[in-house]
């Protein structure tokens, strides 16, 4: 009996090593920041850019970006990136100036607030700054230099058109509020839902004004309907989505200049968190009707469950995805086809995918986990005190996201 109670006991050891050693192979991690300094935040975007601030000194701070420290400085605001990752900008306040930091220039602004900072979708840096109580907008051009433009009693973000040239924003003005574009107002509203430029420059928003909603393109009236909501541009700037309401009736929709007329969705009772595919024409969300939720692409259904996570797309649009719970199983579904998940899941939890593998990816608070569709077979590196939110990211064909121990910063990886 001892000698097969030593069997077993090795039978397991060795298992849990094998299984360890596997995850190993698959799941690893790089240290980045070694603990020196204070990590005071990190973060790690869509396109795989990680940057940390860190402490150094007291009241002096430092930006590093994948691996790369900038000056210190007295103050810090947000790093953007561009939608292609491929630029970065943020503001930095150091010996009473405050300046602006694009890609490997730094330019000290004239100003005693700094305003917005961001890209345009072809990664053009754009930002706006204050003397006094007078805003100034400056839109980068082609060849590198910056157009200015004034702002009047400017509330919420800035958009800026593709080719540089076209601006806008909402403005308030009392207890109402107006769109201008190109310095031109528009009539005045209760509120404004802004949404941003098409390819063609035209500029989409809503607009309401007491019981009633209009859908804009720039001084074109779309539609009318009670409400119109989760206003949005897919990435190609060419498909306008939205959720209607007429009525307790709710319809999702899409609308180009590619269709004859608009794409409306079957009518539920309840719908939300629409989103758009990258460039094709679809259209998934959350419904509601007769009390059964679903999940809807276009005007087809899936079951979702009596609780799901919002659908989604992967980068390149190939598969929509979300997970589920219908009270039995916790299961996946990619491009409607359900996965039962013996590990089980929480279907809230944010969610990544590799397009054409049969695998996904989320973090606990403790590690990044990926996880096999068909088996539920799960791996994990290393194990850490926080996690980031994971992605995929598409140029190094990886699962990714931020870890930390104590005061070390890791970049936590698993390959499909």
């Amino acid at each position: 009996m001892r000698y097969k109670k030593l069997f077993y006991s090795c039978f397991i050891v060795c298992l849990c090593a094998f299984t360890y050693s596997f995850s190993q192979d698959k799941c690893n991690s790089e240290l980045l920041l070694d603990g020196s300094e204070n990590l005071v935040f990190a973060d790690i975007d869509s396109t795989g850019n990680w940057w940390a601030i860190t402490q150094p000194y007291s009241n002096r701070y430092s930006v590093i970006i994948h691996g790369f420290r900038h000056s210190d400085f007295d103050s810090v605001k947000q790093v953007v990136f561009s939608p292609d990752g491929l630029h970065f900008a943020y503001f930095a306040y150091k010996t009473g100036q405050w300046n602006i930091i694009i890609d490997d220039t730094m330019l000290s602004l004239k100003t005693n607030l700094p305003g917005i900072i961001s890209f345009n979708r072809r990664g053009f840096v754009f930002y706006s700054m204050f003397q006094g109580d007078n805003e100034f907008l400056f839109i980068e051009q082609d060849n590198g230099e910056f157009f200015q433009y004034s702002l009047f009693n400017r509330v919420g973000h800035i958009h800026i058109s593709n080719d540089c040239k076209h601006y806008a924003y909402q403005a308030k003005r009392g207890n109402s509020v107006s769109v201008i574009i190109d310095n031109i107002e528009s009539d005045r509203f209760t509120r404004i839902n802004s949404c941003g430029f098409m390819l063609d420059n035209s500029f989409v928003y809503a607009a309401e004004i007491g019981e009633q909603c209009r859908l804009m393109r720039s001084e074109k009236e779309l539609l009318f309907a009670s409400s119109i909501s989760e206003l949005q541009l897919n990435q190609a700037q060419t498909i306008i989505g939205c959720i209607k309401r007429v009525g307790n009736t709710y319809n999702a929709m899409m609308i180009s200049d590619e269709f004859r007329e608009p794409f409306y969705s079957p009518p539920y009772d309840m719908i939300s968190n629409i989103n758009l595919h990258p460039e094709a024409a679809l259209i998934g969300f959350k419904a509601m009707k007769n009390n059964n939720p679903r999940i809807v692409l276009n005007s087809s259904e899936y079951e979702s469950g009596i609780q799901s996570g919002n659908p989604t797309f992967s980068h390149d649009g190939s598969a929509f995805f979300f997970a589920g719970d219908n009270n039995q199983d916790q299961f996946m579904s990619i491009n409607g086809q359900k996965y039962i998940q013996k590990n089980g899941l929480n279907p809230t939890k944010i969610y990544a995918l590799a397009p054409g593998s049969s695998t996904f990816a989320f973090t606990t608070s403790s590690a990044l986990i990926m996880q096999n569709i068909q088996n539920s077979f799960s791996y994990a590196g290393i194990m850490v005190d926080t996690t980031s939110h994971p992605i995929y990211n598409h140029k190094t064909k990886r699962y990714e996201a931020l870890g930390v121990i104590r005061n070390r910063l890791y970049l936590m990886y698993c390959y499909p």
